[in-house]
C-alpha cells in the first residue's frame, strides 16, 4: 500500500523532528513529552512500588535523566516512549535495591494507621490492591515487567518488547504465562 508507507514515512519524519527539538532543549517539546507520558509512567511506578511519593520521584528522576541524556538517545533505534520506560525501569531497580538494603518505617504512615477511620469499601479496595501487588511481586522478573508495562504502563505489545529488548512474540508468551500465574496465586490467597 503506497498510502501506508507514505504515512509511516511522515510519522518517522515527525518523530525525528520531535527528537531534534528535544535535543535543542526546546521547552515546548519537553512539556509535550511530559504531558504525554508522565501519567503513564506514574501509573507504572505506582503499581510497581505501591507508594505515591516514590512513584512521583521515579517519574521526576526519569525525566531528569532523559533531559540530561537526550544527546545519547536514538543510538538503539527505539522510540522515545520506550526509552522513557527503560529509564524508569532502571530507576525502579535502583529503588528496589536500596529498599532491600534498608528497611525503613515511614513515621507519618505509621501514625496515620492508628488515626484513620476508613469505610469498609476503602479498606476492601486497598486490600485488593495490596493482594494484587503481592501477587504480581511473586511473578518471575520478566513476567512481572510485562504485566506492569502492559497493564499499568499502558504500553502496547510492541512498545513493551522494545523496552524489554525482546521480540513481540516473547512478550505475548510472557504475558500469557504471567496471567496464568496471577490467576493461580490470586486463587490461593
Amino acid at each position: 500500500m503506497p498510502n501506508e508507507s507514505g504515512y509511516r514515512r511522515g510519522l518517522a519524519v515527525a518523530r525525528q523532528e520531535f527528537v531534534r527539538r528535544l535535543r535543542r532543549r526546546d521547552a515546548r517539546a519537553w512539556e509535550e513529552l511530559f504531558l504525554a507520558w508522565s501519567g503513564k509512567l506514574y501509573a507504572f511506578a505506582l503499581h510497581t512500588t505501591g507508594e505515591p511519593t516514590v512513584a512521583q520521584d521515579i517519574v521526576s528522576e526519569t525525566f531528569a535523566r532523559a533531559y540530561r541524556d537526550i544527546d545519547r538517545f536514538g543510538r538503539s533505534g527505539s522510540a522515545v516512549e520506550s526509552w522513557l520506560y527503560t529509564i524508569a525501569r532502571h530507576r525502579l531497580a535502583d529503588f528496589h535495591r536500596q529498599r532491600s538494603r534498608a528497611r525503613l518505617v515511614h513515621l507519618d504512615a505509621a501514625s496515620n494507621v492508628a488515626a484513620t477511620t476508613d469505610s469498609s469499601a476503602e479498606v476492601t479496595g486497598r486490600d485488593l490492591s495490596a493482594q494484587l501487588r503481592g501477587a504480581i511481586a511473586q511473578l518471575p522478573r520478566d513476567q512481572r515487567a510485562v504485566v506492569l508495562l502492559r497493564f499499568f504502563g499502558m504500553l502496547s505489545g510492541e512498545e513493551t518488547a522494545a523496552v524489554l529488548g525482546k521480540s513481540h512474540g516473547a512478550v505475548r508468551q510472557l504475558q500469557l504465562r504471567a496471567l496464568r500465574n496471577l490467576r493461580a496465586v490470586l486463587a490461593g490467597m
